[in-house]
Formats: structure tokens, C-alpha cells, sequence
């Protein structure tokens, strides 16, 4: 399969009722880093990603986004626990978030 790519551009903040919905849905894991960030932009971008991954995962692989759990190996690298086949990577730079999908 070739690689998927998805992206999201933000053109403003996350409205704060949006965010707290996204949040509350997020797993515990990412709620814990979100709430160690300090800066709104760096919470948008970083949630938009989480969910900007699931729905992609979803898409290409058929995977449902409520059985979609991230892990990270030592190096850091994030990974899908319990589907080794699915590869995926998320970068956001400026106002633009980018999740790349591959098996």
C-alpha cells in the first residue's frame, strides 16, 4: 500500500467547547500530556493530531476509533497497540497538522 496522507490546516483556535468535547473523548494518556502544555496553539495542534490519526487509521485500515489505543516505544516513536501492521506518524509546523498512514 502507499503511504495516506491527511492534513488539517487550523485556521483559528479550537472554540473552548469543541476542545473540552475533543479532551474528553481523548485517552487518559493524552489528556495527561495535554494538560502538561501550557500554550493553547501547542494543545490544538496536538489534539487535532491525536484525533487527526484515529480518523485516518480508521479510514484506510477499518479499524473503529474507540478500538484505536497509542502506545510509544522507547525511542519515542508513537505506535497503534495490538494492529502491528498499521504505521502512522503525525507532524504539525506552523498552523498545519500532517498524519501519514502506511502498512
Amino acid at each position: 500500500m502507499e503511504p495516506r496522507i491527511f492534513l488539517i490546516e487550523l485556521k483559528s483556535e479550537i472554540p473552548d467547547s469543541a476542545y473540552d468535547t475533543l479532551f474528553l473523548f481523548a485517552d487518559r494518556k493524552k489528556q495527561e500530556q495535554l494538560n502538561r502544555m501550557r500554550i493553547k496553539t501547542d494543545k490544538d495542534l496536538s489534539l487535532t493530531g491525536y484525533w487527526l490519526a484515529k480518523l485516518a487509521i480508521e479510514k484506510v485500515f477499518g479499524v473503529a476509533m474507540a478500538a484505536i489505543s497509542f502506545e510509544v516505544e522507547e525511542s519515542g516513536k508513537p505506535y497503534t497497540a495490538g494492529y502491528p501492521d498499521v504505521h502512522f506518524n503525525i507532524s504539525h509546523s506552523g498552523n498545519a497538522v500532517i498524519c501519514a498512514v502506511c502498512d
